[in-house]
């Protein structure tokens, strides 16, 4: 579990499998430590676990899942922000058609939460990556999320690893690179995108 700040919180996820659907769901739970109840309903969430934050405060926490379809080949991530006090999801779950291409992060002060996703375009043999930012105060988007060309995720080894954003001192900026794969364009130039948000 993680703890809030002040340890009057405890909060973890529980992977769920069901065999005859074959489907992955993730079950988040917060406990009032002094009392050992669990506040609110657990929030169960379509896919299987990706990140797990908290705020440094303590006041909100955050999911994110991934869901994989196999007769579509298609992938959907959703992200919530839960309200640590009540265990209730603030504002609306955000559900989005794409890949999970980075960690979920929180700014400093733990009012924006950023998530990179990211789709393949077989007709183009192109990478894209979404840029969705999220009021954690309010469980809203903040503006309209970005679209870039190229792939944020890391390709080595045969496998597909999240990145990181990078945030400068004040937290007021985070920068994105993105690069091509070779799927289709030349892979030795590679697309670099810097983007602040």
């Amino acid at each position: 579990p993680v703890f809030s700040a002040d340890g009057t919180r405890a909060s973890r996820t529980t992977k769920l499998y069901n065999p005859t659907t074959g489907e992955h769901t993730t079950r988040l739970t917060v406990v009032d430590t002094a009392t050992g109840a669990v506040l609110g309903s657990p929030i169960v969430v379509d896919g299987e676990a990706g990140d797990f934050v908290q705020s440094k405060d303590g006041t909100r926490v955050g999911l994110t899942t991934e869901k994989y379809d196999e007769a579509t080949e298609t992938y959907t991530t959703t992200v919530v922000i839960v309200d640590a006090a009540t265990g209730a999801v603030v504002g609306t779950r955000f559900v989005i058609e794409a890949q999970r291409a980075s960690h979920l992060q929180l700014n400093e002060d733990g009012t924006r939460a950023f998530q990179a996703t990211q789709t393949f375009v077989d007709a183009d043999r192109k990478w894209f990556t979404e840029i969705t930012v999220i009021d954690t105060t309010s469980g809203t988007l903040v503006a309209t999320p970005i679209v870039l060309d190229g792939s944020f995720r890391i390709h080595s080894n045969n496998q597909i690893h999240p990145q990181a954003l990078v945030f400068n001192a004040d937290g007021s900026r985070a920068f994105v690179h993105t690069q091509n794969l070779g799927s289709g364009v030349d892979a030795t130039q590679p697309e670099k995108t810097y983007v602040a948000v």
